[in-house]
């Protein structure tokens, strides 16, 4: 196991002229010539206040308002190129803040249930809940191949009530269910190499990540933590990353379970609020030092050393560095009067272009080369914003 930290000194240039927003502590640079880094391609205004991260699908962005449970919740289906409304689903229930899509069909996981939509026309195919009378709710969905996979949680945290369902995408039929020996320590279902991996709050306190065969079920590792609280994990075909408790991230094989390395920033604290991404043959995460800003590393991801690491002067939201495409990992202000969001140059930590939206950045999709962002404005609704990044 290597254990690895580094000084963040290196801080990003390059930040174009013609960008009206706060901007983070970065050295003057007076040869930047100043260029169009993004185009706006069209915008669309819901009435719920929060947004899910939309998905692309039969050439629409489809997303889901949410109202926080007041008034209505709503599927939106809009044109990929104009943004014009296509069709839209209204839904009985509180929706979860991410959905997903597979063979024409759109997936919401609600309070109750786990709702299939036609992506074409917004019809219902399916519906899927285990106990409809218990209280509970059905988390984010992921797809793979032709399943769907879900997490069901007991809101009240009560042990043994948490299960894991993998699904017929097509017929919602049940493939194998799992319940869980203690709590299900995180809503995102997360697959690579065949694998699905998942954290648990184990009966004897202990924090675990677990590796089962996705077709199966059948458990092919298991990782005991250190600690009891472990933030959602990210994978590819190489390794899993997680946090437990504390400024550390743990790299394990993705295959074995087998710890890689460990790495510790020299500054900023993230438990709790910050979720790494995985791409580029590196591991992305951000941490903040609240007053005085936050850090985002670049890590190698065989040797857990970090290559670079930037400042900027503004606190970043929770899934700060997860989202990434190419060679880009965009960041978004958790609050503040300008809200910023950033395209950081994913190879050297450089700021590419800055975007200022009206209001809260929610979500982020990165889907065909363009970026979606949802932002939410105060007491008026939301705007899903489509992106063309034009920087090199």
């Amino acid at each position: 196991m290597i254990r690895n930290a580094l000084a963040c000194s290196h801080r990003p240039s390059n930040l174009p002229d013609n960008q009206n927003t706060t901007v983070p502590n970065i050295e003057e640079n007076n040869d930047t010539k100043e260029e169009e880094t993004y185009k706006i391609l069209w915008q669309f205004t819901a009435k719920e206040d929060f947004t899910s991260a939309p998905v692309i699908s039969d050439g629409k962005v489809i997303f889901v308002g949410d109202s926080g449970g007041i008034v209505s919740n709503t599927v939106y289906a809009v044109d990929q190129k104009t943004g014009s409304l296509v069709w839209e689903h209204k839904l009985d229930t509180r929706p979860s803040e991410f959905i997903a899509e597979s063979k024409g069909f759109v997936f919401v996981g609600c309070d109750e249930k786990l709702i299939a939509l036609d992506a074409k026309t917004g019809n219902t195919k399916w519906e899927f809940s285990d106990n409809p009378e218990e209280w509970h709710y059905y988390s984010y969905p992921v797809t793979w191949n032709k399943l769907v996979i879900i997490y069901k949680k007991n809101p009240l945290q009560v042990e043994n009530k948490d299960c894991i369902f993998v699904l017929d995408a097509i017929t919602g039929a049940v493939r194998w269910k799992k319940r869980i020996d203690g709590l299900l320590q995180n809503n995102l279902p997360v697959i690579a190499n065949g694998l699905l991996y998942y954290g648990i709050h184990a009966k004897q306190w202990i924090g675990q990540i677990i590796a089962v065969d996705v077709l199966t079920g059948q458990e092919k590792w298991r990782y005991k933590a250190d600690t009891i609280w472990l933030k959602q994990p990210v994978a590819n075909e190489k390794i899993v990353c997680f946090q437990p408790e504390g400024n550390e991230l743990i790299a394990l094989d993705a295959l074995t379970g087998q710890e890689k390395w460990q790495f510790a920033p020299d500054k900023g604290h993230g438990f709790n609020k910050y979720n790494p991404s995985i791409a580029n043959d590196m591991v992305y995460i951000a941490y903040s030092d609240d007053p005085n800003g936050s850090y985002l590393y670049g890590i190698d991801i065989l040797t857990g050393k970090a290559k670079w690491c930037s400042s900027f002067n503004f606190m970043a939201r929770y899934d700060a560095a997860s989202t990434t495409y190419k060679n880009r990992v965009y960041i978004s202000s958790y609050e503040g009067v300008d809200k910023p969001f950033f395209a950081f140059d994913a190879l050297t930590g450089d700021v590419k272009w800055v975007f200022t939206s009206e209001g809260t950045v929610e979500k982020v999709s990165l889907i065909e080369g363009v970026v979606y962002i949802t932002t939410q404005l105060e007491n008026k609704g939301s705007v899903l914003v489509a992106l063309q990044d034009l920087s090199k």
